[in-house]
């Protein structure tokens, strides 16, 4: 109720400029219910809900509407009568209703009208490549090598130099792909034939040589120290021999803790990168769910001979939990893509094929390592 003096309504009781509180008989007369903010929404400055996510640097026009307590809903506010601020002012700054961050974090903004200041309003920013100290290693089979110039029969061996690889496989596509989109410079470590769970030696083992490869690397130039470290497949090839009739799948619960092992090894050696483990992808083609990729497995285990199995096994076997990392799966979206995009084998990539795995890869890395 308004508030009178010898029947006479009087004005806003101020002190120093500011409203305050005034109250008659025990009864609040100032503010009225019509004045007092009782919830805050905060919009972009069109009235539309704030996004999500954000992407790395940029501005935002905020808005806000405040509920009073009488019921009604104020008209949007940009600049005047609302102040917007930033509780974190190292991720982002507020300057009148411009919202301006320059690096990945969560960003929180309040509103305040009428001396109410709402809850802060939480936004994800996205972490840009150079928020990342180190290169990104990339550890993998073959199926990250063979690409519009090397083939099965031409993958050469490590050489002495700083880049690994021959002039002809390394870096693939793929691999270009990957450093393009993610902006980082990528250790090319994959080979064809490479194992995790299997002990093998020389090319076979694939792990142990590509781990080597980049503790010599980083030996001989600290900047080679990585940042993001990324191993995709060899899933494959470590089913792809031992298991027989009388190794059957119970070597298949074993491989998921085969491979955390040798995660955790790389997680005590860089414990600044973030690591990651990519499913191995097949591409579709008119034999592939009927073609054999491994031999001798019983009835009744979650294995079958086709792809398909192999890629619903390894979504069983690999998760976060299992091995301790985070787990890409673009398996698919690159089934999506159709055949075509297999050389005769049905597992490797054409020059096509290379590209658009990489692509695919590429960005789920990059969306991986912003999170």
């Amino acid at each position: 109720m308004p508030a009178f003096y010898a029947g006479k309504r009087v004005g806003k009781p101020l002190m120093g400029g500011h409203t305050y509180n005034a109250m008659f008989n025990g009864k609040l007369v100032w503010p009225l219910d019509k004045d007092t903010v009782v919830s805050i929404r905060i919009t972009d400055d069109k009235g539309k809900p704030l996004p999500k996510s954000l992407a790395v640097s940029g501005t935002l026009k905020l808005g806000a509407k405040a509920t009073y307590a009488d019921g009604h809903v104020g008209d949007l506010l940009t600049t005047n009568d609302v102040t917007f601020a930033s509780r974190d002012t190292s991720t982002a700054t507020v300057s009148g209703n411009t919202l301006t961050w320059r690096h990945g974090g969560t960003i929180l903004v309040t509103a305040t009208v009428n001396g109410f200041t709402s809850a802060a309003v939480s936004i994800s920013a996205a972490y840009a490549p150079e928020s990342i100290q180190g290169p990104l290693a990339l550890f993998g089979d073959s199926q990250l090598i063979v690409d519009s110039d090397t083939s099965l029969t031409n993958m050469g061996p490590y050489p002495s130099g700083a880049n690994p690889g021959t002039a002809t496989s390394w870096p693939s596509d793929q691999s270009k792909q990957i450093a393009s989109i993610t902006g980082l410079r990528v250790i090319d470590l994959y080979y064809g034939g490479a194992r995790i769970a299997r002990d093998k030696t020389g090319w076979q083992g694939g792990w142990a040589m590509q781990s080597n490869r980049l503790a010599s690397l980083v030996k001989a130039d600290a900047a080679n120290t990585p940042g993001v470290i990324v191993i995709y497949g060899f899933y494959s090839n470590d089913l792809h021999d031992g298991l027989t009739d009388t190794k059957p799948a119970t070597d298949l619960s074993k491989i998921a803790a085969a491979y955390k092992a040798k995660f955790d090894e790389l997680k005590a050696k860089y414990p600044q990168a973030r690591i990651l483990y990519a499913l191995q992808c097949m591409f579709r083609s008119a034999a592939t769910e009927a073609k054999p990729v491994m031999t001798g497995l019983p009835a009744g285990t979650i294995m079958t001979n086709n792809f398909t199995a192999l890629q619903s096994s390894e979504r069983i076997l690999f998760t976060e939990t299992t091995l301790g990392v985070p787990v890409i799966d673009a398996t698919d979206e690159v089934w999506a893509l159709g055949s075509g995009l297999t050389v005769s084998d049905m597992i490797h990539p054409t020059a096509e094929g290379a590209v658009k795995l990489g692509q695919i890869l590429g960005r789920h890395i990059k969306q991986a390592i912003q999170q």
